[in-house]
């Protein structure tokens, strides 16, 4: 694992063996991030179910202006830090990581007026379909995305169809293997 473009190019990233952290294959996150192309230049990236960081860290490395990290496990959290300096992408003005599950740290974010141009939703392929659903809920109901931001949602292919978020209209997919990553924005909100 490795990242794949920009001033941290041919880097690699560690992981841990025995962490539940399935973290992209190059080839998924190298897709992803032409597909994104330009908007990733000067964006707010919040990174959710971080794992490695290896999204966020490609993020950074390719231009964004700044990246939150978020992931409830501590091993996660410590593992992203060390990938951020491992790649020397460590600088407390572009990088923060949060340890906090992806419900909360929405909330969080949300009351600090905290808006992002693009959000990577990029949870444990066992994650239950309540969990998503609030989340993506909470995601449609509060201003952490900005009115012209995307999700980014990479989900196992075979949960695709139990999985398509409400209030969110899918821009593109791209199926890599069992993985599917659906590239969203957000339905506009009705006046009431």
């Amino acid at each position: 694992m490795r990242v794949i473009a920009g001033v941290a190019r041919g880097r690699k990233l560690k992981n841990i063996r025995g962490l539940c952290i399935r973290p992209p294959l190059d080839q998924v996150k190298e897709s992803t991030f032409d597909i994104l192309g330009h908007l990733v230049q000067d964006a707010q990236v919040l990174d959710l179910f971080a794992g490695t960081g290896s999204l966020g860290v490609e993020a950074l490395s390719r231009g964004c202006q700044r990246v939150i990290f978020v992931d409830k496990d501590e091993r996660a959290v410590r593992l992203v830090e060390e990938n951020l300096e491992r790649v020397g992408l460590a600088d407390p003005q572009r990088a923060t990581v949060l340890k906090m599950d992806a419900l909360a740290a929405v909330r969080y974010l949300d009351q600090r007026g905290e808006k992002f141009d693009l959000i990577f939703v990029d949870p444990p392929y066992k994650i239950g379909k309540g969990i998503l659903e609030a989340l993506f809920y909470l995601l449609s109901t509060t201003d952490v995305l900005k009115d012209e931001g995307e999700i980014i949602l990479k989900i196992p292919l075979a949960r695709r169809q139990e999985m398509t978020p409400a209030h969110f209209s899918p821009i593109k997919e791209r199926r890599f293997g069992q993985s599917t990553v659906l590239f969203l924005s957000r339905k506009p909100r009705s006046c009431s």
